[in-house]
C-alpha cells in the first residue's frame, strides 16, 4: 500500500479548483476578465483531473494497461501547480477584500 496515491492528489486538486471557482464568483464585476480567465483555468484543471482519475481507475482495474507511477507523478505535479494557482487567487482575493 502506497503512502501517497494518485487519487489523493486528484482529490486535492479538484478541491482547490472548485474552491477557486466558488470564491471568485462572490466578487464584483470590475474584475470580470480576471474572473473569466481564472474560471477557465479551473475548469481546464478539473477536466485534467477527471482524465487522470479515469486513467488511475483503469490502471487499477487492468494492471499493466496504464503505469500507475506515471499517473501518480503527473497528479503530484498538477496538484502542486494547482496549489500555486490557488495561492495566487487567494492573494488577489485578499487584496480585493482589503480595498473594499
Amino acid at each position: 500500500m502506497d503512502i501517497f496515491n494518485a487519487s489523493d492528489f486528484v482529490a486535492f486538486g479538484l478541491i482547490l479548483h472548485i474552491s477557486n471557482i466558488n470564491e471568485i464568483e462572490h466578487f464584483n464585476d470590475h474584475e470580470k476578465s480576471w474572473k473569466t480567465i481564472q474560471n477557465g483555468i479551473s475548469i481546464g484543471f478539473i477536466s485534467l483531473y477527471s482524465v487522470l482519475f479515469t486513467a488511475y481507475l483503469l490502471g487499477q482495474s487492468n494492471p499493466g494497461l496504464i503505469r500507475g507511477e506515471t499517473i501518480k507523478y503527473i497528479s503530484m505535479v498538477s496538484s502542486l501547480v494547482s496549489f500555486l494557482l490557488s495561492f495566487s487567487v487567494y492573494d488577489r482575493v485578499s487584496k480585493l477584500v482589503e480595498e473594499e
